[in-house]
């Protein structure tokens, strides 16, 4: 008997241990388990995905009219504490043309009379180069000029204004959108395991270690995954517009030591079939290396937003509003002198003499050896481009997908690099993109080289026809077909 007692208070001890340990276990699960129903990391980067490719950038075809104000509290600014900026955007696009309109007001505080004159900017694509104008607000008090160049990425994204584009996922000016910048390799993503309320709204947290810095995401799944907000955190190595943070300064400033950038989207909207962030809020700040702090609080909310535009309606689209005379700035030829004359940029210099009629010039100047073989009666087409040029290298990279066609049709490709740079890293990038063409390198002096080849800016397409006479010259990668076609019977 005894020992049926002691049996059976072994028994209930046992029960006793192991319904303290399952409830331990319960309360721990409890307390670190992820809510029922929330998306794994992978899963909340493909949505988001999903509605970014119908944001607005990712579209051919629209009309944008945005309003903005943008308040800088910093120590370097003279006589002031403080400087608002109030802008109004206007932005067209049809596929390749882009058209960016910007009306600015200045002021500074404390003293709000102190007003800076009115600014407009206008930036305009036009066949593959972007052409940046600016005019004073009364005329005469800056000098009338227009930026010509072949960088669209980043004057273009700059165009739209810092808070339209931040509207628009880019939460830097040269910086991928967040979607693509979640969905990096490098980026390490951890989900927070329930959902928080941001602005009223259920929200996912998504976090993500990038190379550009920590980033949370505010992810509101009523509104396709669209952000709600986003904070990046960056330190002195992460990268901001293209360099460390160590290694970034404004004019006359000491180095940064870390940045944060906050943006709380207040309204998102269901427009042509995707949701746009229409209305929000950024706060930027910097730390200096000194210690100095610098903030920049914007609003901005997109006035309108038209998917299907009729450009017929808005005839000074797409034209540069710059009166005869002005005179250009070609970051491609800076030794050249230009000015706007009838809708397009002349050249005020002798030189460089068209080309057009002549014969090809002589290629080994340009340490180019180009067979017979490879060249009689055969169309020649001469690219001339920067390795250290965006669209430079995306002409060279779209002319070698096309190798094989273009042999077809009897054409001998050469590239030439019209500045001097690193021989071993030119040849190892056209190696690491299967360049298939001859590459020559400008051997005398650059500027002569162009003057003699009459290169206006990068990239130069040249085309011959098959006895070697120019028959075109400065034409886009998008004429090329109609410039063979023309070119053929000759």
């Amino acid at each position: 008997m005894r020992m049926d007692n002691k049996r059976a208070k072994s028994a209930r001890s046992a029960f006793g241990l192991a319904v303290f340990l399952f409830s331990l276990l319960v309360i721990c699960r409890i307390a670190t388990s992820v809510e029922p129903g929330v998306p794994d990391e992978k899963q909340l980067v493909a949505f988001y995905q999903a509605t970014a490719q119908k944001s607005l950038f990712q579209r051919d075809r629209w009309i944008v009219e945005a309003k903005s104000q943008r308040t800088t509290e910093s120590p370097f600014l003279l006589k002031t504490s403080a400087r608002k900026y109030v802008e109004k955007h206007t932005v067209y696009r049809d596929r390749g043309r882009l058209d960016s309109r910007t009306e600015q007001i200045r002021m500074n505080f404390p003293e709000e009379e102190d007003r800076i004159d009115k600014r407009r900017r206008q930036y305009v694509i036009l066949d593959d180069r972007v052409y940046s104008y600016t005019r004073w607000v009364p005329e005469g008090q800056q000098p009338l000029r227009i930026i010509a160049s072949n960088d669209l990425t980043s004057r273009v994204l700059y165009s739209a204004g810092v808070d339209v584009l931040a509207l628009a996922g880019y939460m830097s000016v040269k910086e991928k959108p967040l979607a693509e910048i979640l969905a990096e390799e490098s980026s390490v993503l951890h989900v927070q395991p329930s959902m928080q309320m941001v602005n009223g709204f259920p929200t996912y947290v998504l976090e993500a270690t990038t190379p550009y810095g920590h980033y949370t995401v505010w992810m509101d799944p009523n509104c396709g995954y669209s952000p709600r907000r986003v904070i990046v955190e960056r330190g002195p190595d992460d990268l901001y517009g293209g360099k460390p943070v160590s290694a970034r300064s404004g004019p006359s400033r000491p180095t940064f030591e870390r940045a944060r950038f906050v943006l709380d989207i207040l309204k998102i909207k269901e427009i042509g079939g995707g949701f746009m962030a229409t209305e929000g809020t950024t706060t930027t700040t910097h730390v200096y290396s000194t210690g100095s702090i610098e903030r920049t609080h914007g609003v901005c909310e997109l006035a309108l937003v038209d998917l299907h535009p009729d450009f017929n309606d808005v005839p000074d689209a797409f034209v540069l509003d710059v009166p005869d005379g002005t005179r250009v700035f070609d970051d491609d030829f800076p030794v050249g002198t230009f000015k706007w004359q009838n809708g397009q940029m002349v050249s005020l210099d002798i030189g460089p003499v068209s080309l057009l009629g002549e014969p090809l010039p002589e290629l080994k100047d340009s340490n180019i050896d180009l067979p017979p073989a490879d060249a009689d009666d055969k169309m020649i087409l001469v690219c001339f481009w920067d390795m250290q040029q965006r669209s430079s290298r995306h002409c060279i990279s779209q002319l070698a997908k096309r190798a094989e066609e273009l042999k077809e049709k009897g054409v001998a490709v050469v590239t030439v690099q019209a500045s001097k740079v690193d021989e071993n890293a030119l040849s190892e990038w056209l190696k690491k993109y299967k360049i298939p063409f001859p590459v020559g390198m400008v051997q005398c002096d650059v500027e002569k080289s162009r003057l003699i080849w009459s290169v206006r800016y990068l990239p130069w397409l040249i085309l011959t026809d098959r006895k070697h006479i120019v028959r075109a010259e400065g034409f886009t990668l998008t004429e090329l077909d109609e410039k063979l076609n023309g070119n053929s019977k000759n």
